[in-house]
């Protein structure tokens, strides 16, 4: 199996081209080594967008604000409780590692991707959320619903904007 990159907000890659964990409660670095470890980590990466997610179909299915959003912590917490106390400790510790002070969350994501995906990924971005947005003026939902569109189209508006400093920011660092 072919493995994609990991992108987390404390992964790094270190000087050998190994994935690396920085734990900051412990200020250690764990080695993400096999299929096996990379496939759980980037399930539990995706627990915030995961609890989000489960949250908003529970509340929009059953109707049920609080359940959607007890259900959607729940979750949340659940999962990292599992991240941190079983998954990190099962992970071999890189003894000596530092964490890089200079290295961005945007300059990793964005750092082998070329322009056009990463304006591609801004306009999608973009388009998600206004579509999100025409979705509740054509619906017939009910305030708590709307509130929770309208909100998810703005973390999404969030991320085009990101994606779109990221673009100008590769621009200018390529010379272009």
């Amino acid at each position: 199996m072919k493995k994609g990159r990991l992108v987390g907000l404390h992964v790094y890659t270190d000087e050998r081209g190994r994935y690396v964990f920085y734990n900051i409660f412990d200020k250690k670095g764990y080695w993400i080594n096999d299929d096996d470890e990379y496939k759980k980590y980037t399930i539990y990466q995706s627990r915030l967008p995961l609890a989000i997610i489960i949250g908003f179909i529970v509340t929009s299915v059953l109707n049920q604000f609080w359940l959607g959003i007890g259900l959607g912590i729940f979750i949340y917490v659940g999962m990292t409780f599992m991240f941190y106390k079983n998954f990190v400790p099962s992970l071999k510790v890189i003894s000596g590692f530092k964490k890089p002070e200079n290295s961005s969350l945007i300059d990793r994501i964005v750092e082998p991707l070329s322009q056009a995906r990463i304006i591609t990924a801004s306009i999608l971005c973009l388009a998600m959320s206004i579509l999100l947005c025409v979705n509740v003026q054509m619906s017939d939902f009910d305030n708590l619903t709307a509130i929770l569109n309208y909100a998810l189209a703005a973390i999404v508006l969030v991320f085009s904007i990101i994606f779109l400093v990221a673009f100008f920011k590769k621009r200018k660092m390529e010379g272009k």
